[in-house]
């Protein structure tokens, strides 16, 4: 047998056979690929993080997709994008058995449901790239690339997250996103993909490689990681010629607790947070960052100023530096005191400079849905999630300033959100600062997931990131993404304070370079491909099939 014959057989189980056994052989193989995509993604996310296998991880998919159209081909996708988020966000059964006192079976069943959901992503892209391919005369290289930002766009997620993601530790590949933000990574990284792809099927089938698709596509992805490397290095010098600002971030290492917990060891909470100051203070920090609701006792919103000296609440104990505090901050004045997550910044001299309540509130976390509507509902939520308080939403972005510094500051898991700090970005801050406790997940993939999707805001808007987090990871990443300094992951059991706190003091530069493309642009690039996607489908659906059919390339 000759070699090509040899390289023609091996690409021979994609093909789908008329009879019994070869369908269920075709089926089985098509499963193994699908299962081959879902495995190298995993691995590539946080814990192992892998991330070169992203580059091929769609490969072994697209073969199982071949001469797949249809619910074929959206069931397949699916059935990837269902086992990715099942894997990915394993760390979901863990929090709702903790905190919402599911059973694991029940936590199961809820992981499953959002997976099928969000797997609807990874559907529509199967279901666009094929219709796309064998039905226009759009290259399945870009059809793929633009499908998979599209579906992307199209499906919002509670907690949402992108393929960008998988490549963000390789830096140069992810300086585009300060032109049309995350969706050009992801466009790229589905790209490299699919040209892999394109070049295997045409060796094993024998066919000529199409020369001009891959060399557009090569010179694109050429181009992209020349304006990586370029970048970084303009980037570099403008952040050693920028101001810095020494930040201690104080990582307490405090477990989820109750309201009654935290009013019965309030002391020794407090004793945690001023000693870490202090000694933040002593190690040069000229701001310090306690996370999310770290302080354990709420905080009056009428107040203008720290408590006085002597004080046994007083925030500012030991300090001379400003304090940009993660505090419940409650209207006492009210009868029914409502409160809010808020990030209070207070000067030098105990004076609030500004104040930012949380504008996202996690479901069930910090609200109930429908709670108005059904409140026995909300009785029924609140008595099983004791360790929750009932909030109410900030209105808008702010920024904080305290001396040279303006502060973009976001509260637990908006850092991902890229359309809000897109909104922060707006304001001009100099630095960006997230408050969070991610105490609600342990030591799972599920804090590196936030940290890797944070850093893509920092190439988004060119600005300096600080993340101050109850037990990590704390982290600070710079105006390329990449992360200078970091805590580790801790997970203390409720109710009790024995996993010894840490501390990071990061020399923070203050970034002024103006609003980047993406800052101006916004989501445009996410749109055009869209556009483009809807308007191959629809060429594709009505017109005539016998003109626009043609082999997949």
């Amino acid at each position: 047998m000759s070699p090509r014959s040899s390289l023609k057989r091996a690409s021979e189980p994609v093909v789908t056979s008329a009879t019994a056994p070869g369908r269920a052989r075709a089926g089985l193989i098509r499963l193994g690929l699908v299962l081959l995509s879902a495995a190298l993604m995993v691995l590539a996310n946080p814990k192992p993080q892998l991330w070169p296998l992203a580059l091929v991880a769609l490969v072994p998919a697209l073969f199982a997709l071949r001469e797949r159209t249809g619910f074929a081909a959206f069931g397949w996708g699916w059935l990837l994008g269902l086992l990715c988020n099942i894997a990915g966000q394993s760390w979901a059964t863990t929090v709702l058995m903790r905190f919402g006192k599911l059973t694991f079976v029940s936590a199961a069943l809820v992981l499953v449901a959002v997976s099928a959901y969000q797997g609807l992503v990874f559907a529509l892209w199967a279901w666009a790239t094929q219709t796309l391919t064998t039905r226009t005369r759009l290259p399945l290289l870009f059809s793929a690339a633009a499908a998979m930002v599209a579906a992307e766009l199209a499906i919002p997620f509670l907690m949402p997250w992108t393929l960008a993601l998988l490549v963000t530790p390789c830096w140069p590949a992810i300086q585009v996103a300060e032109l049309c933000g995350s969706w050009a990574v992801t466009f790229l990284l589905v790209l490299f993909n699919a040209a892999v792809f394109v070049i295997l099927d045409a060796r094993l089938a024998g066919r000529a490689l199409p020369r001009r698709v891959l060399a557009a596509a090569g010179g694109l992805i050429v181009l992209a990681l020349g304006f990586g490397l370029i970048r970084g290095a303009q980037v570099t010098r403008a952040t050693a010629r920028a101001p810095k600002l020494r930040v201690g971030l104080v990582q307490p290492n405090f477990g989820i607790t109750t309201r009654g917990v935290r009013s019965a060891q309030w002391p020794q909470m407090v004793d945690v947070l001023r000693r870490e100051s202090t000694l933040a203070e002593a190690k040069g920090a000229q701001l310090v960052i306690w996370p999310e609701s770290a302080w354990p006792l709420p905080v009056d919103r009428s107040l203008g100023a720290d408590y006085p000296a002597g004080h046994p609440w007083q925030l500012r104990r030991g300090l001379t530096v400003p304090l940009l505090a993660g505090v419940l901050t409650a209207d006492f004045s009210s009868e029914q005191q409502p409160m809010h997550n808020s990030a209070w910044l207070l000067g030098q001299d105990g004076r609030g400079l500004g104040r930012y309540d949380k504008n996202f509130l996690m479901p069930f976390g910090e609200y109930v849905p429908l709670a108005a509507r059904y409140p026995d509902w909300r009785a029924s939520v609140r008595a099983r999630m004791t360790e929750a308080d009932e909030l109410m939403r900030g209105r808008e972005p702010a920024v904080l300033t305290v001396g040279p510094a303006r502060l973009g500051p976001m509260i637990c898991y908006e850092d991902i959100l890229a359309g809000y700090v897109w909104r922060v970005a707006r304001l001009q801050p100099n630095l960006l600062v997230t408050l969070s406790n991610v105490a609600w997940f342990g030591d799972s993939a599920e804090p590196y997931q936030q940290l890797l999707l944070a850093q893509l805001r920092a190439v988004e808007h060119r600005r300096e990131f600080l993340r101050a987090t109850n037990t990590g990871v704390s982290a600070h990443v710079d105006a390329l993404g990449r992360v200078r300094a970091r805590t580790v992951v801790t997970d203390p059991p409720p109710t009790r304070f024995g996993v010894a706190p840490e501390l990071l003091v990061a020399d923070a530069a203050l970034l002024d370079t103006g609003r980047t493309l993406y800052g101006r642009i916004g989501d445009l690039f996410a749109w055009l491909c869209a556009a483009v996607v809807l308007l191959g489908l629809a060429l594709a659906l009505l017109g005539r099939p016998a003109r626009l059919a043609r082999a997949p390339e």
